[in-house]
């Protein structure tokens, strides 16, 4: 999985957890298990998918 798929997935996720409101460690976890994510790609998928997570409010907050 290149970079692009990484981030594509990472947005896959992310949509995913605001729509289902559910854990989302569990979410992530899950979603590993579902889709090919590589190992030498998880360190940059968790990246993405933790950053944007610590700054959500402050994202929402730019796009309202």
């Amino acid at each position: 999985m290149s970079r692009r798929e990484s981030r594509e997935s990472a947005f896959k996720l992310l949509y995913q957890m605001e729509i289902q409101k559910q854990n989302q460690d569990d979410q992530k976890k899950q979603f590993l298990a579902d889709y090919e994510v590589k190992e030498n790609e998880i360190d940059y998928f968790n990246l993405l998918i933790d950053g944007i997570s610590e700054k959500k409010n402050e994202i929402d907050n730019v796009y309202s």
